[in-house]
């Protein structure tokens, strides 16, 4: 007020400062009459002091809500004309242009879009908000782990909806940070504002009485919703409300990062006509077929790159060969980062890898209680970080819950140990559950060979009549393929470690233990299967890496560890570049097949 030089300024910040004095006040004197309360002795006395207190938190409630109604009346608006010529579907309904402005902070002024792939679940959500929703007039719940989707399609239908003569739209974006953000699209126009969440209560019901007024067909959107968040309850409360009013013309979608809805009501239900979708987690099939197309590949380019190259100092292998063609470069980007990143388009194409394995890692500290992520169905009562290490997937007409990725199932193992691989053994579709049952096996190793006793090993003879020999391997340090994690390692002197590689490398490795007291290179492969391809271009660029000079003392052995099942079964397949280690005075008859058994050690 006092820098102020504009005098409708300065009066419009008068008075809200005069309104902030007032609440203070009454609220200093609640707190003094519940503290007189608390002392009182006398009875007669104390019923008086509430009967004050009554009087009292009326005037303070009746204060807060002519504030939240002035601020809903001054809430600042931004107004944009959406461009017919520039959004839609495009590439054979392949691809869908949605305008930057809905998702930009209202502040945003960047223009142009972003583009879509129009997988089968983003085709499925169209035809539910179409036929179920605006059609059938149900009111529709989208459910599914974060990250799949779900608000960006919702906000496409809403885009080409609204800008068809006849239709309004509606959204409210529930933030994490008590933000309510409106947007809406009538004939072409969009509008936005923001206001807090613990006024919705009060300016919703108002914005929607002037906002969407009687007589045009109109839907509303909530997303973000949350059971059992207060500001959240308002909004949806207000809406259905809103609906009821004229159920001719308004229609309500809500989508939801929950797995349910918690305290169903049939009787509900049916008088509202509820109906679900549930959105599943991304494929590796279905982040390959959208980057063949140039135009969305282009648009997520930035992120797609091994960040972790230049960004950490990763030792893993990140360029292709010389001859690779741009299909080929954009695949092999695409199977490394999906080791990271699982089901998570959010991950997958809105930040960089090191960006992704941060906040996944972020979610593993925050978890409160680990036994909270084997309840993979728990949705609305997980918690953010719980939530973000979660994935959905179909898989024909069977449906999983799973942790989101190989990254996060082998973070967990390794600092979890053995009895969290058991846990998650023992949930209900496991072994049923192709993809938990790839990762299983792996998770194992490195639950075991990072913890005392070590690990454990048969060895495959050449004659499988011969009694069963074992190996103790030592535990190890098990640290992350990264070159300052690596050099900070070996600086402290002669070590055995096992190094994690983040960078995908099929055909490859999926550990390497060092061990500077025997000058010995071990390369891991953990499988299931009963074949596999060996490409030893990638354990040269390790060693290169590591720094292990050709013809030196150092011995390199590639070590297949396999199912006890699969000890006699395993058969290697094909090698590539099957002489760049001769000079590491490595053979093929230098590759060697051990089983670990998947029954608790000892």
């Amino acid at each position: 007020i006092e820098m102020c030089q504009d005098p409708a300024e300065k009066q419009r910040l008068t008075s809200q400062l005069e309104r902030k004095e007032l609440e203070h006040k009454l609220t200093l004197e609640k707190k003094e009459l519940e503290h007189k309360i608390e002392m009182c002795q006398d009875p007669a006395e104390k019923q008086r002091l509430t009967s004050q207190l009554e009087r009292k938190e009326l005037v303070l409630d009746k204060h807060r809500a002519e504030v939240r109604e002035e601020e809903a009346e001054s809430a600042i608006w931004t107004e944009k004309t959406l461009s017919r010529d520039l959004v839609g579907h495009r590439e054979a309904n392949k691809l869908f242009f949605l305008d930057r402005s809905l998702f930009d902070p209202i502040s945003s002024s960047q223009a142009g879009v972003r583009v879509l792939y129009c997988r089968d679940s983003f085709n499925e959500q169209w035809r539910f908000l179409d036929d179920r929703v605006c059609k059938a007039g149900c009111l529709g719940w989208i459910l599914g782990p974060p990250g799949t989707g779900k608000t960006t399609t919702t906000m496409s239908f809403m885009q080409s909806r609204g800008m068809e003569e006849g239709w309004r739209v509606i959204c409210f974006r529930l933030w994490k940070w008590g933000i309510v953000e409106f947007l809406q699209v009538d004939d072409g126009v969009l509008r936005k504002c923001e206001m807090p969440a613990d006024n919705a209560g009060a300016w919703i019901p108002k914005f929607l009485r002037e906002r969407a007024p009687s007589g045009k067909k109109t839907l509303v959107s909530i997303d973000g919703y949350r059971q059992g968040e207060q500001a959240h309850g308002f909004v949806l409360s207000a809406c259905l409300y809103w609906v009821h009013r004229e159920l001719e013309n308004r229609r309500l979608v809500i989508t939801t990062s929950m797995s349910s809805r918690a305290k169903k009501s049939s009787e509900q239900d049916a008088n509202e006509k509820v109906e679900e979708m549930m959105v599943y987690s991304w494929t590796m099939e279905e982040y390959l077929e959208a980057c063949r197309y140039d135009a969305f590949y282009k648009s997520v380019a930035d992120v797609m790159k091994w960040s972790l190259d230049e960004e950490e100092g990763s030792m893993d292998e990140g360029e292709g060969s010389m001859d690779e063609t741009e299909q080929e470069r954009r695949s092999r980007e695409i199977e490394s980062k999906y080791q990271i990143v699982g089901g998570s388009c959010r991950y997958m194409f809105e930040r960089r890898t090191d960006e992704a394995i941060q906040e996944l890692r972020d979610g593993i500290e925050a978890v409160p209680d680990f036994a909270s992520l084997f309840d993979m169905g728990m949705g609305e009562r997980a918690n953010n970080a719980v939530n973000r290490l979660h994935g959905k997937y179909r898989v024909g007409d069977e449906v999983h819950w799973t942790l989101v990725s190989r990254f996060v199932s082998m973070e967990l193992a390794q600092r979890l140990g053995e009895t969290f691989v058991r846990k998650i053994e023992e949930l209900v579709d496991a072994t049923g559950n192709p993809t938990l049952r790839g990762w299983l096996f792996e998770m194992l190793f490195f639950a075991r060979i990072g913890r005392e006793p070590g690990l454990q090993v048969t060895l495959r003879s050449e004659n499988q009549a011969e009694s069963e020999k074992h190996d103790d391997w030592q535990r190890c340090s098990v640290i992350p393929l990264e070159a300052r994690e690596v050099q900070k390692a070996l600086k402290q002197g002669p070590a055995r470690l096992c190094l994690k590689p983040l960078n995908w490398n099929q055909g490859g490795y999926d550990a390497v233990i060092v061990d500077s007291n025997d000058n010995l290179v071990h390369f891991i492969q953990v499988t299931i299967a009963e074949t596999r391809d060996l490409k030893l271009r990638f354990m040269y660029d390790c060693l290169q890496s590591l720094g292990i000079e050709q013809g030196g003392t150092w011995k390199v052995e590639v070590v297949f560890v396999v199912p006890k099942a699969n000890l006699y079964k395993f058969r290697l397949n094909c090698v590539e570049d099957e002489l760049i280690l001769t000079q590491y005075g490595w053979t093929t008859t230098d590759a060697h097949v051990v089983a670990m058994n998947s029954r608790p050690q000892g």
